[in-house]
Order: C-alpha cells, then sequence, then structure tokens
C-alpha cells in the first residue's frame, strides 16, 4: 500500500488503525527488549535517546516546511532582469510570445527551452529554426524528450522539474539563471510549470497584453513580459547571476 496514513489515522479506517498501532507498538517493544537484553538499563537509555531524537528531528522539518509556507508571499512585478536560461511552452501555430519573451531576453540568453505536444511540435520546430537565424548564441533545447501530454499537468511538470534539477547543473547554470514563461500552451500545461516553480520559488513570467477598459486587445501596444515571483517576505528577489 503506497498510502500508510489509514494505519495510523482513525479517521480513514478504524480497523487499518488498531492493526497499524498495535503492530507499531509490539514492534517497538520488540526493539526494546532486544536493546535491553545485552545491554541492560543503558540500551534502554540508549535506545529512547535515539527515538527522541528522531521524535525531535521530525518535529523540526515540520516546523520549517510550515514556516517556509507563511513567511512566503506571491508577487508581480514589471521589472524583469534579463535570464540566462528560458523555458517556454508552445501552443499550435503561435510564435509571436515565444519571439517576444526570447527578443526581452536576448542579451543574456544562453539556454532556451522549447516544450510542446504532438500538435505544436512543428511549431517548436520552425521557432528552432527563428532562433538559430536570429539568435545564434542561444542553444535551443527540443524535439522529443521534451514532448508532454498538454492534457495532463504532472506531464509538463515533470518536464520542468527535471530541466531545474538536472538540465542546470549540465550547463553550469542556476535555478536563479532561468525563467519559465507561463503565457502558452493550454491550461493544463501551464499548471504544470507553474505548480514547478511555485513550490519551490522559482520564478515565472508572462507576456501581457494590453487591453482597453471593455476587454479588447489594444492594436500596436507594446506586449511586455511580467515577473511572477514567490518572495520571501521582507526580503529582496534573488537576481540572476551575471
Amino acid at each position: 500500500m503506497k498510502d500508510w496514513r489509514p494505519w495510523f489515522d482513525p479517521g480513514r479506517s478504524l480497523p487499518l488503525y488498531i492493526l497499524g498501532t498495535a503492530s507499531l507498538t509490539v514492534g517497538i517493544q520488540i526493539i526494546y527488549d532486544l536493546a535491553k537484553e545485552p545491554f541492560g538499563i543503558w540500551g534502554a537509555i540508549i535506545l529512547a535517546a535515539c527515538l527522541m531524537a528522531i521524535v525531535f528531528l521530525v518535529i523540526t522539518i515540520q516546523y520549517r516546511r510550515q514556516k517556509r509556507w507563511e513567511s512566503y508571499d506571491l508577487v508581480e512585478e514589471s521589472n524583469v532582469s534579463p535570464h540566462k536560461g528560458l523555458i517556454l511552452l508552445i501552443s499550435p501555430g503561435q510564435m509571436e510570445v515565444p519571439k517576444i519573451a526570447i527578443q526581452y531576453h536576448q542579451e543574456r540568453l544562453q539556454h532556451c527551452w522549447l516544450i510542446c505536444s504532438r500538435d505544436s511540435l512543428v511549431t517548436a520546430d520552425e521557432l528552432e529554426q527563428k532562433i538559430h537565424l536570429s539568435w545564434e548564441q542561444v542553444i535551443v533545447h527540443s524535439g522529443q524528450e521534451y514532448l508532454v501530454d498538454p492534457f495532463k499537468f504532472e506531464s509538463t511538470w515533470r518536464i520542468v522539474e527535471r530541466i531545474y534539477s538536472e538540465e542546470t547543473l549540465q550547463h553550469s547554470l542556476k535555478e536563479t539563471d532561468v525563467l519559465a514563461d507561463i503565457t502558452g500552451g493550454p491550461k493544463p500545461m501551464t499548471t504544470g510549470m507553474a505548480l514547478a516553480c511555485n513550490s519551490t520559488g522559482r520564478d515565472m513570467q508572462y507576456i501581457q497584453t494590453p487591453r482597453d477598459e471593455i476587454g479588447n486587445i489594444i492594436d500596436g501596444a507594446p506586449r511586455v513580459p511580467i515577473l511572477v515571483s514567490t518572495r520571501r517576505i521582507g526580503s529582496q528577489r534573488n537576481q540572476p547571476s551575471k
């Protein structure tokens, strides 16, 4: 059983709770007797100290997790610093927004990841060619290994998590050097990217489309990136390295 909580939560399953609690009690008693048998009272004392240390460690970890979420706030601002890495969600036939994002970061941009579905794979290929022609210094990461199911948010979550936790290190980048753009893609892809970033304080951006009072797009108005950051309250946002 992957979920162990019913064994120790009477609100989930009373029979499993009784069985789990009894088994745990018997197990601890056996360990206690084994420790006391060869070492006497000192064995029992050492065992009790180890159990207390484990309980203290678990409480400390839970407390720090709780405090971390209590001390963070979600902010939006228009001051987006150019980054060395950019992760883009590609929609079928939509190249304008990704190009705006790349152009904004072009002075420092070194790596660009294109996450797409099978429906937007052709658009990703066309964008990759455009990047090679217009921004020769940018290394593009695209293709089958960045293909996701557009209707399952965990599919995008896994790819974004892999990029941050593994591929940034392979390219000598810090997480703060890479920015995730949540503008493109259907909602499940956006959700997957946002979850991969928000849970660990990774910065995101979206390209804002200026609209008038009734919601119509304003022709000719500049489209600029807006930073979405999970920031520790009372501190400044981490800046990408120079």
